[in-house]
């Protein structure tokens, strides 16, 4: 026996380990009397289970590190070039490998619950139980007859593929290398980006168990306290891992940005924004009894979402809206069991038990702390709403058409920037009120400092900045409030008690964020020389969700250096690294004030030859430049060579070849049927008689030596023979040794195709080049926020332990304070 049924064995162990865990601490629950025991049962199976996790992800990893590639998922992600960072994240890098680490960080959690939450323990791990058990059947690989359950990562290439030829000739074939890692994927920040992510899916489970145990066991507030210190730690670890994410997709993909409303990244935004939501609603309920029933269902809804996320990016529904999807397992049907389970537990119990939910007994003021909360948790959730209406688009809208494509990004901006104001001003507002306990009256003196200096910060972006758009000025302005009011409150907080002011920094980084999103992506200033812009790819793609109709190249030749908005960008070197071909060009911009930054962008065709680019990013205090390039071997086709090219041309348009410059300037019909008359006269070569011609086409094309300024015109011609046949007579410029031949055309568009020969083509490089103004604030609102979190955590988890002390100490239920 292998190490691979050892580690099909130790899941299925798992499996069955966390199933009889789960029933254990469902009998705890239903049979009172012997909870203990029950309870005993639960914890033990669930700690068989936590061995069987870990051993089979510890047999995954030396699979990979060990190189076994007749394994199918050693084979697929793995390759002996790859350096050891990237053998050990390509454990995460497919499906099954990405499920085991899921499944391992719940039953970690599961094992801190079990010892954690006290009188919660049984319904909360029952609930874990069923979550975990689903995530453990994605790895099953049985058969039931005609239904196969999961995929194991320990399937030998032979078992995968059975009917593939090399396997029925010699079925004891084992590959000496592997497929090797998506390149993209070999990043440092993309090697932390799922790890992290994953925690924080794991953990969203968490608040979602305890409502669910709240409603089934009618202990339907106690659940809020314990639940808070997870619903924080999940929220920060799922926002940590989407902003690793942004930064790989900054500094590694080439689209010019860090988030392109990408259908796989707005699925896990839509979970993390409805977990500060739910955030919100459970501190309004703690502070004020208020908001109740919001404090329930966002939890649950909030790892609705997960799994939806997950669904999305697994079954293969979304392949040809993301890049971002993994390939189609087959797990479609056991995904969508799971949503169902999912919302069947947590609605239908909620909807069951509607009628016995506690309500407030009285109605929060309309300014009042607590209703700025709930407004605060209801914009929070309305944004969720519509990224995951429009990330459904391709899903719903097949109701309605065959290929329905996905919104673009004009869409999500044009929707979520108010809401975005909102909850700046929220942000602001609401803080102000909470921690001032101030009366309504007295509101307009509590907020005139921080309105004052937002209002002046709004000014100097009107006027300093050039900002002029009002939802971008508003949006500024809501943000500076919502800075200036933290910093109000931070500094009475300091004065005083500052274990409290989580709160405060945390919305303190989302102010400085919203910031550097808008200075960043909203005045994004694209560097182009006057007239020589060139838009690449399709702008009306309807499948793509960033598409964008700016021209944002221009061509560069090596040695060559232009100006564009005060800028001077040359393109002075290049260098190959010989590990995987990788090609550096060496970009030099100098800035309007003669700072010199050098930029070396990239790009290389990987082993499956797929074209790769990675771009480049120099960061300054007030902004980044940012720069990517399209070296030429990429646009050219496969039979050009380093003399031969191939262009498309409009009339006027003209094409670059060293220090030539080859325009099309107009056809000229020489022969041709009735009624189309002849503009000239055909000269044929020796073998070719008049009456041999149907149809022939003149292609005026100047060629001009741009150091001399001297220019020539040519007519190569185009004919289309009585029998169908076609023939090129070419023209040459012999002194300057260019031929031109004209070999086809598009009427419709008046497009002439040229092949020119006898011109060497010297190294270019089409060019993109970003300033994004204050997008370091970005990343600095990040880590602040995650600072006022782990503060926050902090401060709860010792709320909570200290409780349960003074629990222990007086032998008897306490009431809970009610606190702020």
């Amino acid at each position: 026996m292998d190490i691979g049924f050892w580690g099909s064995a130790l899941l299925k162990l798992a499996f069955v380990a966390t199933a009889v865990s789960g029933w254990a601490y469902y009998k705890a629950v239903r049979q009172p009397p012997w909870e203990e025991a029950w309870t005993r049962w639960g914890r033990a199976s669930w700690m068989l289970a936590l061995g069987g996790l870990l051993g089979a992800s510890a047999l995954l990893l030396y699979l990979l590190v060990a190189q076994r590639f007749e394994y199918a998922y050693v084979y697929q992600h793995t390759a002996r070039e790859l350096p050891l960072l990237y053998v050990v994240s390509a454990f995460w890098a497919g499906q099954e490998g990405s499920f085991l680490l899921w499944a391992l960080y719940q039953a970690v959690l599961g094992w801190v619950l079990a010892r954690t939450a006290g009188s919660f323990r049984a319904p909360v791990m029952a609930v874990v139980a069923v979550s975990q058990l689903f995530l453990l059947s994605m790895m099953l690989g049985v058969r039931l007859g005609p239904l196969e359950i999961g995929s194991s990562p320990f399937l030998r290439l032979a078992e995968k593929f059975p009917d593939a030829p090399v396997f029925r000739q010699n079925p004891a074939f084992r590959p000496e290398d592997g497929n090797g890692l998506n390149d993209l994927l070999q990043n440092p920040w993309m090697a932390a980006h799922p790890p992290t992510l994953f925690v924080g899916f794991a953990a969203m489970v968490v608040p979602f168990a305890f409502a669910v145990a709240g409603m089934w066991t009618r202990r339907y507030t106690e659940w809020i306290r314990p639940a808070l210190p997870w619903m924080l730690f999940a929220t920060l670890a799922l926002g940590v891992g989407i902003i690793l994410g942004g930064y790989w997709a900054y500094v590694t993909l080439s689209f010019g940005g860090y988030w392109a409303w990408d259908p796989v990244e707005n699925s896990s935004l839509v979970p993390w924004l409805i977990g500060a939501a739910a955030l919100h609603a459970m501190i309004a309920y703690r502070g004020s009894g208020t908001s109740y029933k919001a404090a329930l269902l966002l939890p649950v809804l909030a790892f609705a979402f997960v799994v939806y996320s997950t669904f999305l990016t697994r079954s293969g529904i979304l392949g040809d809206s993301s890049v971002h999807s993994f390939v189609d397992l087959g797990l479609y049907n056991q995904l969508l069991l799971w949503i169902l389970s999912v919302v069947g537990l947590g609605l239908g119990l909620f909807a069951y038990r509607f009628r016995e939910l506690p309500k407030s007994s009285r109605e929060p003021r309309l300014l009042s702390r607590e209703f700025l909360l709930f407004l605060g948790a209801m914009a929070l959730s309305a944004t969720a709403m519509v990224i995951i209406v429009g990330t459904s688009t391709p899903i719903l809208g097949r109701l309605f058409r065959e290929n329905p494509a996905p919104p673009d990004a004009h869409f999500y901006n044009n929707w979520t920037l108010p809401l975005a104001i909102v909850i700046g001003l929220l942000i602001g507002l609401g803080q102000l009120l909470w921690w001032h306990r101030t009366e309504p009256r007295r509101i307009s003196r509590l907020v005139f400092g921080p309105f004052m200096l937002a209002a002046a910060a709004a000014a100097l972006a009107l006027w300093g900045a050039g900002v002029q758009e009002l939802s971008y000025l508003l949006l500024v302005f809501a943000s500076a409030f919502a800075f200036f009011a933290n910093v109000w409150v931070l500094m009475r907080l300091f004065r005083g008690n500052p274990r409290l002011a989580g709160g405060a920094v945390a919305h303190l980084g989302v102010a400085l964020m919203l910031v550097g999103i808008v200075a960043s992506s909203g005045y994004d200033q694209v560097l182009v020389p006057p007239g020589e812009g060139i838009l690449l790819g399709n702008p009306e793609d309807p499948h793509v969700a960033h598409r964008d109709a700016r021209p944002k190249h221009f061509q560069l030749y090596l040695g060559e250096s232009k100006q564009a908005q005060g800028y001077r960008i040359a393109y002075t070197g290049r260098r190959t690294e010989p590990r995987r071909g990788e090609t550096f060009y060496r970009i030099e911009i100098t800035d309007p004030k003669g700072r010199l930054a050098v930029l070396e962008p990239s790009a290389y065709k990987s082993r499956n030859g797929q074209a790769i680019q990675h771009p480049d990013v120099a960061s300054f205090w007030t902004h980044d430049l940012y720069v990517a390039v399209v070296p030429d071997w990429m646009l050219r086709s496969e039979e050009d060579d380093s003399t031969r090219h191939r262009f498309l041309l409009r009339r006027g348009e003209a094409e670059r070849i060293g220090d030539y410059e080859i325009r099309f300037l107009r056809f000229r019909v020489l022969k041709a049927p009735e009624p189309m008359r002849a503009e000239g006269e055909l000269r044929l070569p020796e073998g070719l008689r008049p009456e041999d011609v149907d149809i022939a086409v003149a292609a005026a094309v100047e060629v001009r030596n741009r150091t001399s300024g001297q220019s020539r015109t040519l007519e190569p011609v185009y004919l289309i023979l009585k029998d169908r046949t076609q023939r090129f007579l070419a023209a040459q410029v012999a002194d300057w040794n260019v031929m031109v031949r004209f070999e086809g055309m598009r009427v419709e568009q008046g497009q002439a195709e040229l092949v020119v020969e006898g011109l060497a083509q010297p190294p270019w490089v089409l060019v993109e080049v970003h300033r994004k103004p204050f997008i370091g604030l970005l990343w600095l609102g990040t880590l602040v926020l995650m600072l006022g979190f782990s503060m926050a955590i902090l401060r709860r988890w010792w709320e909570l332990r200290r409780l349960e002390a003074l629990r222990r100490s007086v032998q008897e239920p306490v009431q809970e304070p009610v606190l702020a």
